[in-house]
């Protein structure tokens, strides 16, 4: 027998919500407004009343734990001394039948009659801070309704890979560089010589100056920049002896820090080189731990998976150190942000271990753009599961699906069932850092049948759900796009093959046209972590299928390379992957980019005649996060015999050599010469300049198509 209340019946209050407090003042407003758009009705604020919805503070909960009580005279909202009165309200209204699915897509239902159950439950966080690191979140009513954190510096005043800013190598690294790291031999302005005891009193300095410009930030972060160029210095290898380990040298130091500032929390990274526990060495009370599970694979949970087991030795030793652990997890493809991500099985059973593990607090690291693969999904799932790690899972999916995508819910549940069992069927690995090409859960046949339930979903859309099925179809035809430009003349591929008559296959330029539209239309800025718009996606597709680099004079000839070899992991078919018409894609990670370490490159086209040439080019990508650099420039040549050579002329880079983000350069030269063999060669920078993260180790130069035209 249900023994709660009307707070309005048939359209008008039938009771009231009291408020006694200032701290309820704002939950009393938020449940106020609902109940009208709910109802049309405005329920009262009041004082005292005989039957309402009450609200108090309980000292005994979780400072945003709630608890709810009901009674003859209403429903009792108890709040801990933080958030929990306000949590409580969103609780609440799911209750009765409220969705917040993103920050701007509400359900609301419309009664005539609002009906408060009896509701007796006490409600609190396993995990005390929960971050959901996606667009969606950084809305603050978003943050209130799903119980979420921030790391915004009203709490945080300095969040991760801090060191640059802390000890910036444009202020030091010229007249000291004996304050950054000795790596290989040479200083770099990678890290900061953690053993310099000039270095410990800078960074105390300027962390105590940045405190001062905010006073209100409990959570400063003293942590490595991001790369593993650490000091090998003897001073920093005999610290690290003591210590056992990089990560011990960086808790020797962060402590002493700690030791200086014993009101604040001063947090580090146990992440790469740091994130094995160290020995000899405890984390002080006011040190956080923020450990980083950045190698870990997501086709499985990390306690089934051997690969994940130095990871989950490394969780369970630091917390046999301390119990202040935030983990930093990962739940998207960060070279293909746009594309199939079958991770959603993992998301609850690796949060399960990691809380009996101890681990309290959680950054969940999603796309902090707009969109991104099920982004509404994945953050809408993940505040569920940080706020309740054990919560039904299959219900929340199922709640979200059939109410987000209506109709089609159905349908997109089957996609993502036939997607997760394909992968776990494969026994393939899933990668943070992969891409769509050459993986059995994007197979020919699968794309075909996930081609036909999108289809199917599509049809059953109606009214506000047509655009979010098509949203959420955009990684599947990303999928498609990238696949036909690696496959090239090949099954499936940009190009069809008619004897010698080669042509861009009828359909591809319309679809990624298509999705570029999409793009713009659903305000997607960018379709990788840090680059590549919408504009430039178009481009790079009308270099493809425009460009027609399968009707070049190289097309399919032999080519050999001289004094260098690509990178085992970037080797891709060898030399034949420069004039196999499929250019090198919008990251190293896609089309047919064949990469070099440290090493110039010259390559041989045989043309198989000597032919009348008339331009030569030469394709190369930067993308310097990756240490990847365009040459500096390229020669080309010409021989009729392979024996004498003459200059063809030559093409620098047009690019500044500090310019971020990924780039596509051709390198070309016109030409008016008759030759049988085409000569190029390009001059890497070999080793990564003192400006950058890697300074002093080897470069990467990625190099794609050879073209003789």
């Amino acid at each position: 027998m249900d023994n709660g209340f009307d707070l309005v019946r048939d359209g008008s209050a039938s009771a009231a919500i009291v408020v006694t407090t200032d701290e309820a003042g704002r939950a009393a407003g938020v449940l106020q407004d609902y109940v009208s758009q709910m109802s049309g009705a405005t329920v009262p604020l009041s004082d005292a009343a005989s039957i309402a919805v009450r609200f108090e503070i309980d000292e005994g909960l979780d400072e945003d734990g709630f608890l709810f009580s009901s009674s003859r005279e209403g429903l009792t909202i108890g709040g801990g001394s933080g958030q929990g009165q306000l949590y409580g309200v969103y609780s609440l209204l799911e209750e009765l039948g409220c969705r917040m699915w993103t920050e701007n897509e509400i359900d609301v239902p419309s009664l005539s009659t609002v009906h408060i159950p009896a509701l007796n439950e006490v409600h609190e966080p396993r995990v005390k801070f929960r971050v959901d690191y996606y667009s969606h979140a950084e809305d603050p009513g978003y943050r209130e309704w799903h119980k979420l954190d921030s790391i915004d510096d009203s709490e945080w005043g300095m969040w991760v890979h801090t060191f640059e800013r802390l000890l910036p190598a444009d202020e030091h690294f010229d007249n000291h560089p004996e304050y950054y790291a000795l790596v290989d031999g040479r200083r770099t302005s990678s890290q900061p010589e953690l053993a310099n005891p000039d270095v410990f009193a800078l960074i105390v300095e300027n962390l105590r100056k940045e405190m001062s410009r905010n006073k209100s930030a409990h959570y400063w972060s003293v942590s490595q920049n991001d790369n593993v160029s650490n000091s090998t210095s003897p001073e920093s290898l005999a610290v690290q002896a003591q210590y056992g380990g990089a990560s011990g040298e960086m808790i020797w130091f962060v402590n002493r820090v700690a030791e200086e500032f014993p009101d604040k929390t001063i947090s580090t990274l146990a992440y790469q080189y740091t994130r094995q526990p160290p020995g000899g060495v405890v984390p002080l009370p006011n040190v956080n731990i923020v450990l980083c599970s950045i190698e870990a694979l997501r086709h499985k949970p990390l306690v089934d998976d051997p690969l994940s087991a130095d990871f989950c030795a490394d969780v369970e030793g630091w917390g046999k150190l301390t119990s202040n652990i935030l983990v930093w997890d990962y739940m998207i493809q960060f070279a293909n942000l746009t594309s199939p991500f079958p991770n959603l099985r993992v998301l609850q059973p690796n949060l399960q271990y990691l809380v009996s593990k101890g681990v309290t607090g959680f950054f969940m690291q999603g796309n902090r753009d707009p969109y991104g693969e099920f982004s509404e999904l994945r953050s809408y799932l993940t505040a569920k599961l940080l706020w309740d790690p054990d919560l039904d899972f299959e219900a929340e999916l199922d709640g979200f699906l059939d109410g987000y995508y209506g109709p089609s819910g159905r349908v997109i549940r089957g996609y993502i069932d036939l997607m997760h069992d394909s992968l776990e069927a494969s026994g393939e690995g899933l990668d943070i850092f992969g891409s769509p090409i050459g993986v059995a859960y994007l197979s020919p046949s699968l794309m075909a049948q996930y081609t036909e339930l999108f289809d199917e979903a599509e049809a059953l859309a109606e009214g506000v759900y047509v655009d979010r099925v098509r949203r959420v179809r955009m990684p599947l035809t990303y999928a498609l796009i990238e696949q036909a430009k690696a496959a090239g003349s090949g099954p499936g591929g940009i190009y069809v093959q008619d004897g010698d008559s080669i042509s861009v296959r009828p359909g591809v330029k319309e679809m990624g046209e298509g999705f570029v539209a999409d793009l713009k239309r659903f305000g997607v800025p960018r379709v990788t972590e840090w680059a590549i718009t919408p504009d430039e996606y178009m481009v790079d597709l009308r270099l493809r299928t425009e460009g027609e680099p399968y009707k070049a004079l190289s097309f399919g000839k032999a080519v050999r390379f001289e004094d260098c070899s690509p990178d085992e992991r970037y080797a891709l078919d060898g030399p034949a992957a420069l004039t196999d018409g499929v250019l090198g894609g919008i990251t190293f990670r896609l089309g047919s980019w064949l990469g070099f370490n440290g090493q110039h490159v010259s390559a041989v086209v045989d043309l198989g005649a000597v032919v009348p040439v008339t331009s030569v080019s030469l394709g190369a990508h930067q993308d310097q996060i990756n240490w990847i650099f365009h040459p500096s420039s390229v020669a080309f040549e010409g021989s009729v015999d392979g024996v004498h050579w003459i200059d063809l002329g030559s093409a620098d880079a047009s690019t500044e050599p500090r310019t971020g983000g990924f780039l596509r350069e051709d390198f070309t030269v016109s030409v008016d010469a008759d030759v049988r063999y085409v000569r190029a060669k390009a001059e890497s920078i070999l080793i990564c300049p003192s400006w950058h993260v890697g300074a002093g180790q080897p470069a990467f130069m990625f190099v794609d198509e050879l073209i003789v035209r």
